[in-house]
């Protein structure tokens, strides 16, 4: 009867090791797909990572070439506003000139004026030729 219980206990672990393989060996295959899933998601979220990587470097260089474009337009503006000025005060300078210039003929010519009346005045007046044989 002991051989019996003995043959008994030893089926029974041999049926409970059977089992406990099974569920190990389902655990492991477990373990193996969630090890293979967290693999394809950390894969995943590498590849988004790179994509914002790739897309926020682009932004990156729209914002770069914008801001190198506004800096140039500034320069040719600060450019553009320097001319102008420096033109301003080329104009600013020939019209004084032109003024002056001006003034001094109106004086000139009134100087003249002058002169005339003063020498109708008190100025000789030649004799004529006829007056001066007489």
């Amino acid at each position: 009867m002991l051989q019996d219980v003995l043959t008994t206990v030893n089926k029974t672990d041999q049926k409970q090791d059977e089992k406990l393989n099974q569920v190990m060996s389902q655990i492991s295959k477990k373990d193996a797909k969630q090890e293979e899933k967290l693999g394809k998601l950390l894969q995943h979220m590498h590849n988004q990572d790179v994509k914002q990587d790739e897309k926020m470097g682009k932004i990156i260089n729209q914002v770069c070439s914008q801001e190198a474009k506004q800096d140039e337009r500034m320069n040719n503006l600060i450019n553009h506003v320097y001319t102008k000025e420096s033109s301003r005060d080329e104009q600013l300078m020939r019209l004084v000139r032109e003024i002056q210039e001006t003034k001094r003929m109106v004086a000139a010519a009134q100087e003249g004026g002058l002169l005339k009346t003063l020498r109708g005045m008190f100025g000789r007046t030649k004799p004529s030729k006829a007056d001066s044989h007489s």
